[in-house]
Parts: C-alpha cells; structure tokens; sequence
C-alpha cells in the first residue's frame, strides 16, 4: 500500500469515525473504501470543526470556550489516531467509536452552554449529553459487540463484502458450508436487496456441490445485480462447474471488460480449464491467486500446477491453506498427491490421512492411499484401504479389482519368501 493510499484511507476513516460519533444509528460501524476526492472531503471537513474550535476560543474568552475548544479539536484528533488505527486486523472502526465520542460530545455540549441564555446555560448543555446518550443507546446492540458491528456493516451498506468475509470466516476454516449458508440465509433475510449476500450465498451454494441449486442461486444473484462483479464471477464459476465452459467463459469476459475482480478471473479460469485451455486457465487462475481471490482461487491454481507437473509451484500455493484452515480436505488431499508424485512414501500418507480424517467421504483419497501403500509393499494396509473403499463405494467395479490386485500382490509376495525351515 503506497502512503498516498494510506493517507487516503486514514482521512476517509477518520472522517467516518467522526460522523459515527455525532450519530451512530445512521452509519456502519465499517466504511466502504475511501476514494482521493472523498478523502480531500473528508480533510476539509475535519480542518473546519478545528479551525472554528480555534476561532470560538479565540472570541468568547471564557473558560467554557476553552474547554470546547480543547474537547472538539481532541475529538479531531482523536478521529484521526481512531482511523489509522483500527483498521485491518483490528477493524471495525466501530471499535474506536466512543475515543471520539466523548471529546465530541462534551464539546458540543461546552458549545450548546456558550450559546444559550446564561440562566439556560447548563440545562441546553445537559440536554446535548442526553440527546448523545439517547444516540448511543439506540446503537448499544451493536456498540460493544465486534461480531454486531460487522453484521450493522452489512445492514447499513458499509464495507459489506469485507464485513461477509470476517462473519463468514469460521465457517470458511471449518469448511461448514451448510453453516456458511445459514449465516447468508439470515443476510438475505435481514436485508434482501444485498448484492454481496446475494452474490456470497451462490458461492456457497456451490461449494454444497448441488448443482441445480448453485444454478439457480447464481442467475439470481446476476439477474438481481447485474453490475455486480462478484454475481457475474459466481454466475461464470457456477456455469464453469456445470460443465459449460463457453458460456461461462463469456460471462467472465464480460464483466471483466468493466471490473477488474480476481473472482472473475478465478471464474475464467474454470470455464477455460473446463474447454481444455489449461496453459490459460493457469494463466487466469495465477491473476486470480496473486489478485487476492482467496482459497478457492489457490486450490484451483495449485491442481491445475499439479497437472503441469509444476509440484514445487502447487506446494508454494497450497501449503499456507491448511495452517489456516486444518480441515480443508481439497488442498490436504492436493498436497498428498504432490508428496505422492515426489514418491515420499510418510508425507504422502499423512496428507491422505488427513483428508480423509477432514472429510471421511474423500473417496478420492482412500482410493490413493491404498495405491501408495500398494506401492511401497505395506499389504495389509493397502487392503484395509481398499476394503473401505468397496465399502463407499457400493457397486464401483473399479474399487473391486483394486481390492483383487492387492490381494494378488501379496498372494505373490507370500509365494515368493522363502517357506521357514522345520
């Protein structure tokens, strides 16, 4: 992030974290992203309330316009220290709210005194306390809840996206996409015209691998908002995924003539991989990863890196995935065949082990963990391995012959040991 770009973000921020303070009930405890012109706004802004700070002291010689004074440019600085600080990690700016609450207030209520006939004096600057305690008690559900603050973001058109990540995050470390759904169900619910709940649910319903459901959740999703970039990225994966690579790779192309979203490219990347254009399919999938798309985006770019045979590059990509997310059987599972193809017998059967142990219904993983074992000659296990396989997969004629080449080859290991002498 380049310091102009801070600079733009910390002024927006600050600005924002003013405005929340004088009434919280009318914005989100997390701004969108600032722009130079809103944050030259937004300087403006801050300089006028310290200016006529500066200038009420310098009139009305009084101790009470010197406190005003003092309280109202500390509540700008304080906005300022709010804005660079919580941010990131330590967002939402909802966080820092009542740092400049109070400074603000009491200036405000310092200037109401000023004001107001002397004999009046003290009750107008006690009815501005008030009306700020009334304010902020209409805000105290979220006021001193970071997970509520993150859900008013998304009601009152903050950040939204960003606040879908952070509500979401559990579920995506669990890989509980049921749950996932169940918390952009209650999104739509509370606020139905949200494109990033809308656009988030078709995702989700994907990763529920039900496909006439994912279908109809992403057409609505672009149907409802179709300048969405994100509705038209989870329309292009959904349609990738469906097995129409042509049609989806039009929708990618499309919206990403007026957007650049990484999500985009993650879609173009599965409809071209889906048409057998794997070299560009890496190429998209590689602009999707470095673009910020996020775990969907790296698994896809480590397996296709696998099929190029690029092992080291697919294991840069996928090995941070489990640190975060232990339970991701896909990038476990991915990782074992990395170690597999480098024919390191030990990495290879913790990682299908721990695939299997994140999702005991990766017959995928099975299946591969009894052809290692079958390959490094651990019979026993490697028939273990196949009989749960038969067992998941009833009716496979290929789970059944790889039972019978195990069996087989051990039959004709035991043939081949020399019989113990009487």
């Amino acid at each position: 992030m380049s310091i102009l770009s801070i600079l733009v973000d910390t002024v927006t921020r600050a600005a924002h974290a003013f405005a929340l303070a004088i009434a919280p009930p009318l914005f989100a405890p997390e701004p969108g992203s600032g722009s130079i012109g809103g944050a030259l706004v937004a300087a403006v802004v801050l300089a006028a309330v310290v200016l006529g700070a500066l200038r009420l002291a310098a009139r009305v010689r009084s101790p009470e316009a010197r406190i005003a004074a003092v309280a109202l440019v500390l509540s700008v600085v304080a906005s300022l220290v709010v804005g660079a600080y919580f941010r990131g990690p330590r967002a939402p700016l909802g966080r820092g709210v009542l740092f400049v609450a109070v400074p603000l207030w009491a200036g405000l209520a310092a200037c109401a005194g000023i004001v107001a006939p002397r004999r009046n004096a003290r009750l107008v600057a006690s009815a501005v306390v008030a009306l700020g305690l009334v304010l902020f008690g209409a805000s105290a559900e979220w006021l001193f809840s970071t997970p509520q603050m993150w859900w008013q973001t998304v009601l009152r058109d903050g950040d939204a996206r960003r606040a879908l990540d952070v509500i979401t995050e559990p579920q995506a470390r669990a890989r509980d996409h049921a749950a996932a759904l169940a918390v952009v169900d209650r999104c739509l619910t509370l606020k139905p015209a949200s494109c990033a709940c809308a656009s988030r649910r078709a995702f989700v319903v994907l990763h529920l691998r039900d496909m006439p459901r994912a279908l109809e959740a992403a057409q609505d999703a672009a149907g409802r908002c179709p300048a969405d970039a994100l509705a038209q990225a989870a329309l292009a994966a959904t349609l990738a995924t469906n097995g129409e690579g042509k049609r989806a790779e039009e929708v990618a192309r499309a919206a990403l003539v007026d957007a650049r979203e990484p999500l985009l490219d993650y879609g173009l990347a599965l409809a071209l991989d889906q048409q057998g254009r794997t070299a560009e399919a890496v190429a998209s999938a590689r602009r999707a990863f470095e673009g910020g798309a996020g775990r969907d985006a790296a698994v896809l770019l480590g397996a296709l890196l696998i099929r190029e045979n690029d092992l080291d590059g697919a294991e840069k990509v996928l090995a941070p995935i489990p640190k975060e997310a232990p339970n991701d059987a896909e990038a476990l599972f991915d990782l074992g065949i990395i170690a597999d193809k480098k024919n390191d017998y030990n990495r290879a059967r913790e990682r299908y082990l721990a695939a299997l142990r994140a999702d005991p219904g990766l017959t995928a993983a099975r299946r591969n963990l009894a052809l290692l074992t079958l390959r490094f000659g651990i019979f026993e296990e490697a028939k273990h391995h196949a009989r749960k396989l038969v067992e998941a997969t009833p009716g496979d004629a290929r789970s059944v012959d790889l039972l019978h080449r195990i069996e087989l080859a051990a039959l004709e290991r035991a043939a081949r040991s020399p019989t113990p002498a009487p």
